[in-house]
């Protein structure tokens, strides 16, 4: 019985030193920080792609309501876009819907004529057509991008 006494005395029930407190928490923070960022990154990218599909959207809308004699197209400057239904564009117009991009992002290249995308009422394919005729959407802090462009047949695509 004494023996066991003293086996029982011996045993000491361990905790964590400091140091390795803070290791553990270093450990922690240092995940929990690249985590952090690679949601950011994410969050910033899904929004480059959501203002990419909006103006993708106006162009097929501009495209399909010239097949139905509607004339309509979309109008590009550097921080805007502005879908617009009449043969010509007009700075002002009530019926003009008017899209400002966020100031993280402006169109960093614009090669439609004129900057103006219109589709031809028959075919569907771009009036005034020229290779290539996109706009590149850029996202100021990141540098990334996304260039929409149109196809001589009228396919609008998002790379």
């Amino acid at each position: 019985m004494f023996k066991r006494k003293a086996k029982n005395a011996q045993r000491k029930t361990k905790g964590y030193t400091l140091p390795e407190l803070l290791l553990t928490m270093s450990v922690a923070m240092i995940l929990f920080s690249i985590g952090t960022l690679s949601f950011a990154n994410l969050r910033n990218d899904s929004h480059l792609d959501l203002v990419a599909s909006q103006v993708s959207a106006d162009l097929d809308l501009a495209r399909l309501r010239a097949e139905n004699d509607i004339p309509a197209g979309v109008y590009f400057e550097t921080g805007r876009f502005v879908y617009f239904e009449s043969a010509t564009y007009s700075e002002g117009d009530p019926s003009n819907r008017e899209t400002a991009l966020p100031s993280s992002m402006a169109f960093s290249s614009i090669t439609f004529t004129n900057q103006i995308a219109q589709f031809d009422g028959v075919s569907g394919y771009p009036e005034n057509y020229v290779d290539p005729s996109e706009v590149i959407l850029t996202q100021s802090f990141s540098g990334k991008t996304r260039t929409i462009e149109v196809s001589r047949w009228g396919i609008v695509s998002i790379q």
